[in-house]
């Protein structure tokens, strides 16, 4: 399975210019294109979606979808869980997965039927990661996918389960018994995310800045800020509330490879302004 992670990303335009770009990349295994729509990190971006003309461009492309969700606010939930049926409802056949990044979450989509396979996100586990720091670049993946799994034993139909990682991880290597995929998100490696968005605080004064519950104008969907630091291993990169390490390496069509397309969406101005 290699898949093409679109989340986090309002313009349904640029979406639709990059699922038709790379539907026809190759892909390492005989699978259908897959794409991830939705949020890992911010339920405001998921609830803000439009997908309507999407769920067309994704059936004229034969592509699979895997929904992500995030982890909804309490004052959100009841329009998270509306707005999850609709993106259902949408997608229709295409959609086969959901992705949870939490356990309640998890015990929801299981209440769905077994149409839709259960899979773990990057926010199920919170091992430490830093490029900065050596003691935390080479987490004990084996270690961490253990903890992962003990919340499948108490969800049924769970199909995956999502990693991040610093350095490169052979995946053929973490052999499960339950018969799980694991799956890498490269080239972004998540490091730490937060309820407060350094972006969403642009239009603010600085005393009315960095407050988590301030209505923000989605300026992260026009903001990406680049940090270059002294590490072979990465360099920094913030996109709204969370912080990743770009660590450079993977390509799109690998097996089991969750593909964030960086420097395509910003060749394709997916942020106005880079700092």
């Amino acid at each position: 399975m290699a898949a093409l992670n679109l989340c986090e990303i309002l313009d349904s335009s640029l979406v639709e210019n990059v699922i038709q770009r790379y539907s026809r990349e190759p892909l390492a295994d005989s699978e259908s294109f897959r794409v991830l729509l939705g949020s890992y990190f911010c339920d405001r971006v998921f609830l803000a979606s439009d997908w309507s003309r999407l769920a067309q461009v994704i059936s004229e492309n034969h592509a699979s979808v895997s929904l992500v969700l995030p982890v909804f606010s309490q004052e959100r939930l009841a329009d998270g869980r509306a707005a999850t049926m609709q993106a259902l409802s949408l997608f229709d056949s295409n959609c086969d997965e959901i992705v949870v990044n939490d356990p309640a979450t998890a015990s929801l989509i299981h209440n769905l039927g077994p149409k839709y396979k259960v899979v773990l996100g990057r926010l199920m586990y919170k091992n430490s990661r830093d490029p900065r720091m050596p003691e935390y670049q080479e987490a004990d993946v084996s270690e961490v996918i253990k903890g992962i799994l003990s919340w499948s034993k108490k969800i049924a139909d769970v199909k995956a389960v999502e990693i991040d990682s610093l350095i490169d991880t052979n995946l053929q290597s973490l052999s499960l018994s339950s018969g799980i995929e694991i799956r890498l998100h490269r080239p972004l490696c998540y490091i730490s995310t937060g309820f407060v968005c350094k972006a969403g605080s642009n239009h603010l004064s600085l005393e009315q800045k960095f407050r988590p519950h301030v209505l923000c104008r989605f300026e992260c969907q026009s903001t990406i800020d680049l940090h270059h630091i002294d590490n072979p291993l990465s360099d920094y990169c913030r996109l709204g509330r969370t912080l990743y390490a770009d660590t450079h390496s993977g390509m799109y069509g690998e097996k089991n490879t969750l593909w964030y397309p960086t420097m395509d969406l910003m060749a394709l101005g997916a942020w106005g302004s880079a700092r």
